[in-house]
C-alpha cells in the first residue's frame, strides 16, 4: 500500500502511479482518483510475486491534463526523497539471473558515467553506458546477457563496473542457463 501527502493545489483531477518491476524493463501506470476528503492511498493488487521487486513513482494530474514531475525516490541511506547523499553501485537484481538483470546506481552529483560489463578474464564485453552525463538520483540499467555484438553469452561469472567522476566500484553477477 502506498500513501502520500495530499497536494495543497485544489486543481488536482487524479494521480498516476507507475509501478516498475525492477527485474524486467516492464512498467504499468494506474489511475488513482483524487478525493479531497480522504488521505491519498493506493494498493497494487496486481503484484503476484515478491513485492520487493517493485518500485513505484507518483505523479499528480490537474484538470487541464498537466502532470507534475514523478515523485523522487527515497535515498536508501536516509529514507528521505531527493538527491542521494552518496554515489552507490547496487547489487544486480536478480543475481544469479537468466536471461536479464537490472543494474542500479545512485548519483549524488551530476557525473559523466561509464557502466561496463567484464568477463572473468577482465575483457570488456559490454558497454551499457559510455561517457554519458547523468543527473543526480537513481538510475536503473537492464542487461540482457549479451555482448556488444548482440551475442548471447555463456553461463558464468561476470563483473560490472561503474565509474562516475572519481567514484569507481566493481561488483559481480552470475549468468545461469
Amino acid at each position: 500500500m502506498l500513501t502520500w501527502d495530499a497536494p495543497s493545489d485544489p486543481d488536482i483531477s487524479h494521480y498516476l502511479v507507475r509501478g516498475t518491476n525492477i527485474t524486467s524493463p516492464d512498467s504499468k501506470e494506474f489511475t488513482v482518483p483524487y478525493d479531497p476528503d480522504s488521505e491519498p492511498n493506493w494498493s497494487d493488487m496486481s503484484v503476484s510475486a515478491n513485492v520487493w521487486n517493485y518500485r513505484y513513482e507518483l505523479v499528480a494530474v490537474d484538470f487541464s491534463g498537466n502532470r507534475s514531475a514523478f515523485s523522487a525516490q527515497p535515498d536508501p541511506s536516509t529514507g528521505v526523497p531527493g538527491i542521494p547523499s552518496r554515489t552507490t553501485l547496487h547489487a544486480a537484481v536478480p543475481n544469479p539471473f537468466n536471461p536479464r538483470t537490472l543494474i542500479s546506481f545512485d548519483l549524488a552529483t551530476t557525473s559523466e558515467v561509464d557502466l561496463r560489463v567484464y568477463d572473468i578474464a577482465g575483457h570488456m564485453i559490454r558497454s551499457l553506458i559510455n561517457a554519458e552525463v547523468r543527473q543526480p538520483g537513481r538510475h536503473d540499467v537492464p542487461w540482457n546477457g549479451q555482448d556488444n555484438a548482440g551475442r548471447t553469452l555463456a553461463a558464468g561469472l561476470y563483473f560490472y563496473r561503474l565509474q562516475a567522476g572519481d567514484f569507481v566500484e566493481t561488483r559481480r553477477m552470475t549468468l545461469i542457463k
